[in-house]
């Protein structure tokens, strides 16, 4: 494949994703929500039967813990989540969805899934199966 370099293509990727998922009906209802909060909210969500702490989404998404720290500050500013401590290390704050974190969830998840499914047509299982596999052996050799 002359000229093709995966991280120039997965750049222009999330930049049209981006730009796509701000144009989205649901993202209007939760205006000024991050793309990377709404993948928080839904985490932690998916994850609410377990405590979550920051360090949890560091190793998760793969990001700073200055990034981490700013993202749950705004989270937290917009009363989406709290941080509650735990009883074995007061140290540790575990990460909750507020009720209000709750409902904007669900709006979020809409709208993610408005984003992927447009981002999809025209993909079969077979290719997001391989392309999920590939992403993946990527990812394990960039860690």
């Amino acid at each position: 494949m002359q000229n093709f370099f995966l991280t120039a293509e997965l750049k222009t990727m999330a930049n049209l994703i981006r730009r796509m998922a701000e144009q989205c009906p649901a993202m209007l209802q939760i205006e000024g929500l991050t793309a990377i909060q709404c993948i928080v909210l839904d985490y932690l969500y998916e994850n609410g039967a377990r405590d979550v702490f920051q360090r949890d989404l560091e190793v998760e998404f793969q990001i700073r813990r200055s990034t981490v720290t700013g993202i749950l500050q705004g989270m937290e500013r917009r009363g989406l989540i709290s941080r509650q401590p735990v009883e074995q290390d007061a140290r540790l704050k575990k990460l909750v969805l507020t009720e209000a974190g709750l409902r904007i969830h669900a709006k979020a998840e809409q709208h993610m899934r408005e984003v992927e499914s447009r981002a999809l047509e025209g993909v079969s299982e077979e290719e997001l199966l391989i392309f999920r596999r590939t992403l993946e052996k990527i990812k394990q050799n960039l860690m």
